[in-house]
């Protein structure tokens, strides 16, 4: 019988090493991954549409393609309060959703969308580089059950209306005003003396150019994106907040990453957000033009005091309801005192923070 020299531990030894080897290969399969992000952002009209896709753009060049998006735009995977939901329950990876939403999963998500608490549009900045809001980011995502990877960059809110010019705060009185579903948001808007409602976004035009709302809380971008300045015809400035927008993730596809993972999403939804600063403001610029060609009147309140004074329950029924929300409110503040504005041109550079 021929002796076999290499035993019978060959086999055992040739066994280990593809086990080996499809081990290796598994776990450079592994590192591909692909997440679903989904919005209701029905063209790159809207102020916000290049910072989330920025990001998205950012982490698949910088992972070097080995993260990718598939993104459902344009309402495919649901409305915003659908897809936050989808992305507490984990059966969404990404989207992106307001302050107004998830201040119906968190009560210090209000603090965000207090009326007149910013001196819009340039502290949209503050808000993605200061520490006092994420640490108040940090507290909303654990009451709303989700990851916050950045608040981002929207475009000031306003009303716009039907029926006559809104300059000053008896101008409101009795208006039907359409608001978001938010209850804080609703709470406010009826200390001004109008009536607020909600509706889905898909079903505003025709409660516009039907008459079940006099006019919608909004702004100049979805004005015209949504071509609502043909059912509107009052567009008056006001600033009361910008939405606060999210780009938020499920607890489920955050832990999925690792740490150095983590750290790009982070990174990069931060920088699509500040690169998104000089576009949202050239689009509002934009829109602004297009109302004004379509026959719109665009006016500016002149009692702005009034407005904040008769709207100060809203803060105190927020205080109360949330300590991490008040911290916020008066960190705001004091940045206010530090630096009361900053520059708007588009063309200048954002100044550094020292925040």
């Amino acid at each position: 019988m021929k002796k076999n020299y290499l035993g019978d531990g060959w086999i055992v030894g040739f066994v280990v090493v593809v086990i080996l080897f499809g081990a290796i290969s598994m776990v450079g399969a592994a590192e591909k991954k692909e997440f679903r992000y989904s919005d209701e952002i029905y063209n790159n009209r809207r102020a916000d549409y290049y910072g989330w896709h920025r990001a998205m753009d950012l982490i698949e060049e910088r992972s070097k393609g080995q993260i990718t998006f598939k993104r459902l735009t344009k309402g495919i995977a649901g409305l915003v309060a659908q897809t936050t939901e989808a992305v507490q329950r984990g059966t969404m990876d990404l989207t992106v959703t307001f302050a107004t939403t998830l201040s119906m999963h968190s009560k210090a998500a209000g603090a965000f969308i207090l009326p007149f608490l910013f001196n819009l549009p340039e502290d949209m900045i503050w808000n993605i580089v200061s520490p006092e809001a994420r640490e108040l980011m940090d507290v909303i995502e654990k009451e709303a059950g989700l990851k916050i990877l950045t608040v981002g960059i929207y475009e000031e809110r306003s009303f716009f209306n039907n029926k006559r010019p809104i300059k000053r705060l008896e101008d409101v009185k009795g208006l039907r005003i359409r608001t978001m579903e938010s209850p804080d948001e609703q709470y406010w808007v009826a200390l001004t003396g109008a009536r607020p409602g909600a509706s889905s976004f898909a079903e505003l035009y025709n409660m516009l150019k039907t008459g079940v709302f006099d006019g919608y809380d909004g702004n100049f971008s979805v004005h015209d994106s949504m071509k609502y300045y043909e059912v509107n015809k009052y567009l008056s400035i006001m600033g009361y907040h910008y939405l606060v927008p999210f780009l938020v993730m499920s607890n489920k596809a955050w832990s999925s990453l690792t740490p150095e993972e983590q750290k790009l999403f982070i990174e990069c939804a931060k920088q699509g957000a500040l690169e998104n600063y000089p576009v949202s403001r050239r689009q509002v610029e934009r829109s602004k033009k297009i109302a004004l060609n379509a026959g719109n009147i665009i006016t500016e309140i002149e009692d702005l005091d009034k407005w904040r004074e008769v709207v100060k329950p809203a803060y105190d029924k927020k205080f109360k309801e949330s300590l991490a929300a008040k911290k916020f409110v008066e960190a705001v503040w004091e940045y206010h005192k530090k630096y009361p504005r900053w520059p708007t041109e588009v063309d200048k550079p954002i100044p550094p923070t020292k925040w």
